[in-house]
C-alpha cells in the first residue's frame, strides 16, 4: 500500500476532479478521510480507546479495546525524513495519544484497511 502524505489527508481537493478520474494507485486516499474536531482537553493524555469513543468511531470503550486488541487500529506517524506518513498498528488500548500528534494538533487514525479519520485538536 502506498503511503499518503499528510497534506493529502488534511486538505480538500481543489482541482475539481473526481475519484474516477484519478489513477487507481491513489484511489484509496481520495476523499477517504473525514475530519473530526475535538477539544485538546478531550484528547491530550487520553488512552486510544477513549479517543475512539469520544470521536464517535466506536460505540463504547470496550468496543475500542477489542478493536485495538484485534489489530484493527493504526495510527499515523511521520515517515523518515519527509511529508509522507506511515501507519503503525496500535499495540495496546492503554496507549496515550500525545506521542502520536502530528504538528501538535492532528491525530490520523486508520480503522481496518481503508477507513481513515483525521482528528483535529482545537484550542481555546
Amino acid at each position: 500500500m502506498r503511503s499518503p502524505s499528510l497534506q493529502s489527508l488534511t486538505q480538500p481537493k481543489i482541482d475539481g476532479s473526481t475519484s474516477s478520474e484519478t489513477d487507481s494507485a491513489s484511489a484509496p486516499f481520495e476523499n477517504a478521510s473525514e475530519r473530526i474536531r475535538l477539544s485538546a482537553e478531550q484528547v491530550r493524555g487520553s488512552r486510544i480507546d477513549h479517543v475512539l469513543q469520544t470521536a464517535g468511531l466506536v460505540k463504547s470503550r470496550g468496543e475500542g479495546r477489542r478493536l485495538v486488541t484485534s489489530g484493527g487500529v493504526y495510527i499515523a506517524t511521520r515517515a523518515q525524513g519527509g511529508e509522507q506518513i506511515e501507519f503503525t498498528a496500535v499495540s495496546t488500548p492503554e496507549s496515550v495519544v500525545d506521542e502520536y500528534l502530528l504538528d501538535g494538533k492532528l491525530l490520523v487514525l486508520r480503522l481496518g484497511k481503508w477507513k481513515i479519520k483525521v482528528i483535529e485538536l482545537t484550542y481555546r
